[in-house]
């Protein structure tokens, strides 16, 4: 009788278990329930969310698709690169691919995907660099041996001189200033070695005369040169200012002492024809000057320094500072996760 009444209680209770266990299997979550495929999505959207905000760069940013690198994961010291993607067809599925790998589908079929970046854009204008290029020509001018050289004789009432600018044709057009280094020229005795011969740089007027201002002096001494021979003449300008693209200069011959202190040799003619240097000449000790575009002094060769300048640019810079992710993977819009991650770097983007 005992054993009966045992055997029956037992039954009960496990049929008691039974029945509790089938209860506790209807509350666990179905995977094609709303709340599964909600939980799935905020899982998603999650790891995106973490691995965005440990980009280093961004690659791609569209609507639908991010491609970013971060930190080195596999030692070895190379930036991973991360690739999320949406083809954009309701049912599509939501990809990620590592570093060129294999792509591996999170979510089969989504309804929607959407990426949107903040960005701070920064506009700078970055200035233009100066560069100085030194021994630069400015006039070059040899001999041509042709019937057209011709002599000058520097006296107390004949002084003569050239008047010499840059040459638009042969320097750069963003030059911004020049000024002369180094000048040439040749001249021989004109009578008995006892005169002394000023070689000064001078400005000039509006009219291209030269003003009384003297920048820099160098003396020839007649007892220097030769009654036959040219002899070669260098000077080193230490003081000539710096000199806007379309000023001019000029180099002047006068006597310091004596008369008749040196002889010159210029080209009534020059060939090829040089249009930015002309002779200049006075009768009457400098009080007016005459011009002659198409003749100068030959054997003549000046160097000097030119400033060129790179333009101004205008720089704009994008900087990522996050990102704003909304996902769905069914109609229904319960399906839907969103969140906005900060990103750490605040890489810079082209956008």
């Amino acid at each position: 009788m005992e054993l009966i009444i045992s055997v029956s209680v037992a039954g009960i209770l496990l049929a008691g278990i039974a029945s509790s266990l089938v209860v506790a299997g209807h509350a666990l979550p179905n995977r094609q329930s709303a709340a599964a495929k909600r939980l799935r999505v905020a899982e998603v959207v999650d790891r995106m969310a973490g691995e965005l905000y440990c980009a280093l760069s961004v690659n791609t940013l569209a609507d639908t698709i991010v491609e970013f690198t971060v930190a080195d994961r596999d030692s070895d010291s190379l930036a991973e690169t991360i690739r999320y993607a949406w083809a954009g067809a309701p049912g599509d599925p939501l990809t990620r691919q590592y570093n060129g790998g294999t792509v591996v589908s999170l979510l089969e079929s989504v309804q929607g995907l959407g990426l949107a970046y903040d960005l701070t854009t920064v506009t700078e204008i970055t200035p233009g660099v100066s560069t100085d290029q030194p021994s630069t020509p400015i006039v070059y001018l040899d001999a041509d041996g042709s019937a057209s050289e011709q002599s000058y004789v520097v006296s107390s009432a004949t002084w003569c001189g050239q008047l010499f600018e840059l040459d638009a044709a042969t320097v750069p057009g963003n030059t911004t200033r020049w000024r002369v280094d180094d000048i040439f020229f040749r001249v021989k005795r004109a009578g008995s070695p006892g005169g002394i011969t000023a070689a000064q740089l001078r400005p000039v007027d509006a009219g291209g005369r030269p003003t009384s201002i003297v920048y820099e002096q160098f003396l020839i001494d007649e007892k220097d040169l030769s009654a036959t021979n040219w002899t070669s003449q260098h000077f080193v300008v230490m003081d000539c200012p710096w000199l806007a693209p379309a000023d001019q200069l000029s180099l002047v011959l006068l006597p310091s002492s004596g008369s008749n202190t040196c002889t010159v040799l210029f080209q009534a003619t020059i060939v090829p024809a040089a249009d930015n240097v002309s002779f200049l000449r006075t009768t009457d000790g400098g009080s007016s000057w005459a011009i002659a575009p198409g003749q100068a002094m030959t054997r003549f060769y000046l160097y000097g320094t030119i400033t060129t300048e790179t333009p101004s640019e205008t720089v704009t810079q994008n900087w990522l500072r996050a990102v704003r992710i909304t996902l769905q993977s069914e109609a229904d819009p319960a399906t839907r996760a969103q969140t906005s991650v900060q990103i750490l770097n605040a890489p810079e983007v082209t956008p």
